[in-house]
């Protein structure tokens, strides 16, 4: 599932390349997506005819925001994607959702696997949402540091990697970027939340934050489905140190070669992945 970066990615590429365009025609092929979830009926009277304002994000979700307020909310799940057409292209077997542009451009929401979802809402009750309502800091945020960490941390003896996955501590961090930045920190993703000390909740800070503007620099993380609104794929994968590398010496370990191999194991029904004699 796309993390932060991903999410980023495709925040900042379909800012770039669709504010200002004008909604001409909108189409729903599938108006259920996500189990429990359905695009709301009006969904076309209401976009048609608005214009795109600006792309943000919010943790894991996309936030396309129209000219008349309103927002649509979008989330890739596991398999969908954000893509944006110069010209028109035929309708694929799993585009759900084309917002035509007045400019001869559109927008295609495809999700094969219909884990992700579309919602509409206005803009003065976005936050008001459920996904949102709890959601924790962002961690490229100034607020974002030391002292934060370690007092969310302090209250609980869940392990470290549980609680940095937690949206309600911070938003967007993802499996493979925990992983990555736990390792690089030296901190086991089994130690009790509590025992982190401040100068270890610093340091993992700092990481997490130069870890994710490394990654956005690539342009994310892909394995199989993940791509940018242009179809490319994220070339990060290249520069991860443990997640995907069971067995294999880590870098921390190779010269003295006393490294058994990157352990991987289920943390929280998570594939983890850590080198057990640098990480403590």
């Amino acid at each position: 599932m796309p993390e932060l970066p991903e999410v980023e990615t495709v925040c900042r590429y379909l800012d770039q390349h669709i504010s200002g365009e004008t909604v001409k025609k909108a189409t729903i092929n599938r108006y259920e997506l996500r189990k429990g979830t359905r695009i709301p009926y009006n969904f076309i009277p209401r976009v048609e005819g608005q214009s795109i304002k600006s792309v943000t994000r919010r943790g894991k979700y996309i936030l396309i925001h129209l000219s008349k307020d309103d927002v649509i909310i979008a989330h890739l799940g596991m398999t969908g994607k954000l893509l944006v057409h110069e010209t028109m292209q035929p309708i694929g077997k799993h585009d759900h959702v084309i917002l035509e542009f007045a400019s001869g451009k559109e927008l295609v929401f495809s999700d094969p696997r219909r884990f992700g979802l579309i919602l509409l809402v206005e803009e003065n009750e976005l936050y008001d949402q459920p996904m949102f309502k709890d959601m924790g800091i962002e961690p490229l945020e100034e607020g974002f540091n030391g002292d934060y960490l370690k007092a969310k941390l302090s209250t609980t003896k869940i392990p470290v990697k549980t609680a940095l996955l937690d949206q309600s501590i911070v938003a967007g961090l993802g499996n493979i970027y925990v992983c990555e930045a736990l390792f690089i920190s030296g901190l086991s993703p089994l130690r009790p939340a509590k025992e982190v000390s401040l100068g270890q909740a610093k340091t993992l800070v700092s990481v997490i934050k130069d870890l994710l503007l490394k990654s956005i620099a690539a342009g994310g993380t892909t394995f199989r489905d993940y791509r940018h609104s242009d179809g490319k794929k994220g070339e990060f994968v290249s520069q991860l140190l443990v997640y995907g590398r069971e067995g294999q010496t880590c870098e921390d370990c190779n010269w003295k070669k006393v490294c058994g191999g990157v352990k991987k194991i289920s943390l929280n029904g998570r594939a983890t992945y850590y080198c057990p004699r640098k990480q403590v």
